[in-house]
């Protein structure tokens, strides 16, 4: 087997890369890294606002179907509301539910897997009379949160009416 090496072309310069080349590559690679590093923060953001938002959501229903299950007989006298009588659910505003622990302040916490402190949440139930004929009142659940540390607050609500016995 035989191996010959010649010796390039001095002169040329043909057989390398420039300074500028070398540095306008590295420049090009620098800004798609970037790119791609800014593009996985943002998917992780919105993913991250994306399971607040579902766990919100469901605190927020979980207020409207604690008023939904609340006893009201339309057959009782309006002037017994409460616990223990025939109207549980008289109109007014509740914070963060409708039992003996109701307007107390304390917060709910989401329940999405998250490193660091959690994240509280005020859910509001709001009772209000639609109409005596026939019978209906509406039920607003609001769960009201916060994002980062920007401070944005978010709601999500839920709505619903019901009548009497049901």
């Amino acid at each position: 087997m035989l191996v010959r090496f010649e010796q390039a072309d001095k002169g040329t310069g043909a057989n390398a890369f420039t300074l500028v080349e070398i540095l306008m590559a590295l420049g090009v690679f620098a800004a798609m890294v970037g790119g791609l590093i800014y593009g996985y923060i943002q998917v992780n953001r919105m993913a991250e606002w994306s399971s607040m938002s579902l766990a919100a959501e469901s605190i927020a229903s979980e207020g409207a179907e604690q008023a939904r299950c609340a006893k009201w007989d339309s057959q009782v006298s309006s002037t017994n509301t409460g616990q223990g009588t025939g109207d549980e659910l008289p109109p007014g505003t509740y914070i963060n539910g409708l039992g003996a622990n109701q307007n107390q302040g304390s917060n709910y916490s989401l329940d999405i897997p998250a490193t660091g402190g959690a994240i509280y949440v005020t859910n509001y139930v709001f009772i209000t009379k639609l109409s005596d004929t026939p019978k209906l009142r509406q039920i607003q659940s609001d769960c009201v949160w916060k994002v980062g540390l920007a401070g944005n607050y978010f709601t999500n609500s839920v709505f619903t009416v019901r009548g009497p016995d049901q």
